[in-house]
């Protein structure tokens, strides 16, 4: 369940929480944003019979070990959610931070997990959308991702966040139309 003071948002949460976590690890990535506008909610599950001692800790969007961390316990069967600012230890972050959160925990315990991307619109609402976690151990895909559907334009728009767990990587960005064409779109 995430940090909210609404009922609705917190069943709707665990309802998520459950849907989209699939795999246990003991090493992640993950991108982590605090700003004014963006939020990273990040929610672990403990399913095993004994605690488990899980570390967090950040660095830069390049990669630089910022030696901001913290270490959490999670009791047997036990979860926890917050916010990236709420994490102890964290809530001197700058006003803008946008990094990469390691998480890790001790491999006899290993835990679920899942990083949510929340703001709120203009009529106060919170819109959360899923953030990719990436296991440290079995490293990333190199095989081609295909994002079906992104929004650009009418007040839209789509972040791509990329990032290795290993060291500099390459990739291409290509964007197709609805016929497959090449559509022109400019990468800020």
């Amino acid at each position: 369940m995430l940090p909210s003071s609404s009922r609705k948002t917190r069943s709707r949460s665990a309802a998520l929480f459950e849907r989209f976590t699939s795999i246990t690890f003991t090493v992640l990535r993950t991108y982590a944003e605090a700003t004014s506008s963006v939020q990273t909610a990040l929610a672990l599950a403990n399913n095993e019979a004994s605690d488990a001692i899980v570390i967090l800790s950040l660095m830069s969007g390049t990669g630089e070990d910022l030696g901001v961390r913290s270490t959490l316990t999670l009791p047997a069967n036990g979860h926890t959610s917050l916010f990236l600012r709420e994490i102890p230890g964290f809530n001197s972050l700058p006003s803008e931070f946008r990094g990469v959160l390691r998480i890790t925990a001790d491999p006899s315990t290993p835990i679920w997990a899942i990083n949510l991307r929340s703001r709120h619109n203009e009529r106060g609402d919170i819109l959360l959308s899923t953030m990719q976690v990436v296991d440290e151990q079995n490293g990333g895909t190199s095989s081609e991702l295909i994002f079906p559907l992104f929004a650009d334009g009418g007040g839209y728009t789509t972040d791509f966040l990329l990032f290795s767990v290993s060291g500099a990587a390459t990739g291409t960005l290509q964007f197709n139309s609805q016929s497959g064409e090449p559509l022109p779109l400019e990468v800020r």
